[in-house]
């Protein structure tokens, strides 16, 4: 990783790594490195079988920074201490890193780094809070809870929780592994060294800091104790390394030359391509003017037959009205036509029904005249009896 090797090329002296495993910090022919880890490197290849291939670092100092931190180590003892990717395995994280600048001379350098969760397996788990990593210093903890690793799992390896057996091996190999016991991002991380500082009172400067904006991957840093160095101090302190900071330097420079001339070429292809695009845009804009305008045409026609047909729509509603009333007069007036002739019939039947009775009454008398004693002697009467029958 070059913005490692940059940070490495600040190193000198005697100092320690921890936790280096197969991937020892390049660190300049000046310096002297005593390698620190909680087992040896045939216990690492047992615990991490996917290392026994490759070769280890020879461990020099047997150090478990969970129950010992770094009090192996006299105070102001080392020109640096490097800790890539050990910080997030640890209890005790703000114990540690205080025995860090404990352990280190005035000027001396503390390179950390640590991975940001974003970039690694942790993505899925929440950030490790400080008033957690805060609790844990005040405690004094001295061993990862089974609940950090439990949390992990739940994260990383879902698939190992909803069987009780399967889980409890799981844990076992994550604890034994030492797996991620706390998360952060770049700036949580910084945020914390920070903090740190602050509460012990350390003087420390920042000689370079890489986030995983930028190298996609971790916090990198690497911090004086002491007063900031002035450059021709760093100069004098590792002229051998500082040369290949500049050159590396150089290099991204060359590389970033080589990165605007790349980004020029493209931004006139991609001007190029705007003036066409834009060409394109304005042709279709006035085809699409012109197509508009003939929409509008169209629209203010169909409007104008739609205006006809709404007036002849009330013309014929006109018409259905008057066309009801005339109706309704005529049923109106049939009506009443019809009450007359029904009572006209009623009055027909009426004078029928009186000259039936007449007729009847009238029989009834003759009747009457026919059958009485002067009978003889009423013989016009008889002869118009006879007419009547």
């Amino acid at each position: 990783m070059d913005h490692r090797n940059l940070g490495y090329s600040l190193l000198a002296g005697h100092g320690i790594e921890i936790g280096a495993l197969h991937n020892p910090a390049k660190v300049p022919d000046c310096c002297k490195v005593s390698y620190c880890d909680a087992m040896s490197a045939d216990d690492a290849r047992r615990s991490f079988p996917e290392l026994a291939a490759l070769p280890l670092v020879n461990v020099t100092h047997i150090v478990d920074l969970d129950r010992d931190a770094l009090t192996a180590f006299a105070d102001s003892s080392q020109d640096f201490v490097i800790l890539n990717h050990v910080i997030e395995h640890v209890a005790n994280p703000i114990r540690v890193i205080t025995e860090c600048f404990r352990v280190l001379k005035d000027a001396g350098k503390l390179v950390m780094s640590a991975p940001d969760m974003r970039f690694t397996f942790d993505r899925n788990r929440a950030l490790t809070t400080p008033e957690h990593l805060w609790a844990e210093f005040h405690q004094g903890v001295t061993r990862v809870s089974d609940e950090h690793y439990a949390e992990f799992l739940h994260a990383v390896h879902p698939e190992a929780v909803g069987d009780p057996a399967v889980f409890a091996g799981a844990l076992i190999s994550v604890r034994d592994r030492r797996e991620h016991a706390h998360v952060w991002n770049s700036d949580t991380f910084r945020t914390l060294l920070l903090d740190v500082m602050s509460h012990h009172a350390v003087q420390a400067t920042p000689l370079l800091q890489s986030l995983a904006d930028t190298n996609q991957c971790e916090y990198f840093s690497v911090w004086q104790k002491g007063c900031a160095p002035s450059t021709e101090a760093l100069t004098r302190y590792n002229p051998e390394h500082t040369a290949a900071a500049n050159a590396y330097l150089l290099t991204l420079v060359s590389a970033a030359a080589q990165t605007t001339a790349h980004l020029q070429h493209s931004l006139h292809a991609e001007h190029a391509r705007n003036l066409a695009l834009t060409d394109q845009l304005h042709a279709q804009a006035a085809a699409h003017h012109a197509t508009l305008a003939a929409h509008q045409a169209a629209l203010q026609a169909h409007q104008a037959k739609q205006e006809t047909l709404e007036q002849a729509l009330q013309a014929c509603q006109a018409l259905l009205e008057t066309n009801r009333q005339l109706h309704a007069e005529q049923a109106r007036i049939g009506a009443q036509t019809i009450e007359d002739k029904e009572r006209h019939i009623r009055n027909i039947e009426s004078d029928r029904r009186t000259q039936a009775q007449a007729i009847e009454d009238q029989a009834a008398h003759l009747n009457a005249l026919k059958n009485s004693r002067s009978w003889r002697w009423t013989r016009p009467l008889r002869a118009l009896s006879d007419w009547a029958r």
